[in-house]
């Protein structure tokens, strides 16, 4: 799986989640702004279809956009955070801004780890477990089983056994599932 359409997609919840929090004492992202609440909340969107593209769903968005949404999202939230909107003069930023800068950032980031092709495997090493190496349990089966394997040949195919066809030198007649026994259900020695 790719890493970077994954860094992308949640940099662009974090984004929309941020517009739900407070930017500028009590007032969240969606009051604070007039337009680029619907433009932050745009570019999410865009960075969510984005990343998606890069997992292989088809959509009109295509993923190497990643890294220009992730900037322009940054821009815009910085130039707020350094150019107070008029709702904000006079108030210090809150989470959500701080958090829309983050998020801006990390979908930036994803981008960019996108055009590098990078990936990220997770590989879980178990500690061994106690008891007999399993090479060695192998090894002993296999011993036990090339001595058993004469025993098993003989009662198999025993060198006494005639010529005759295939159950013919049963030790017992073969019984049908009939009524009764009879004189065509024994096994018949063919001369």
């Amino acid at each position: 799986m790719e890493t970077g359409a994954i860094v992308a997609a949640v940099g662009g919840v974090l984004l929309l989640v941020s517009l739900f929090l407070d930017w500028f004492g009590t007032i969240s992202g969606w009051t604070t702004f007039e337009v680029l609440d619907l433009v932050l909340a745009a570019l999410a969107l865009l960075a969510l279809a984005a990343a998606a593209e890069r997992v292989g769903y088809p959509n009109p968005v295509a993923g190497r956009w990643l890294t220009a949404i992730g900037v322009a999202a940054a821009v815009i939230v910085a130039s707020q955070l350094l150019q107070h909107p008029p709702v904000g003069v006079g108030r210090s930023p809150q989470v959500g801004a701080w958090l829309a800068l983050g998020a801006s950032l990390v979908i930036t980031a994803g981008g960019l780890v996108g055009m590098a092709r990078i990936s990220v495997e997770l590989v879980v090493e178990r500690e061994p477990e106690e008891g007999p190496d399993t090479r060695d349990v192998e090894r002993a089966a296999a011993r036990e089983a090339a001595a058993e394997e004469p025993k098993v040949e003989r009662e198999l195919y025993p060198p006494e056994r005639g010529g005759g066809p295939l159950g013919a030198d049963d030790p017992e007649p073969f019984r049908g599932s009939g009524p009764g026994p009879g004189p065509e259900d024994e096994t018949q020695r063919i001369e």
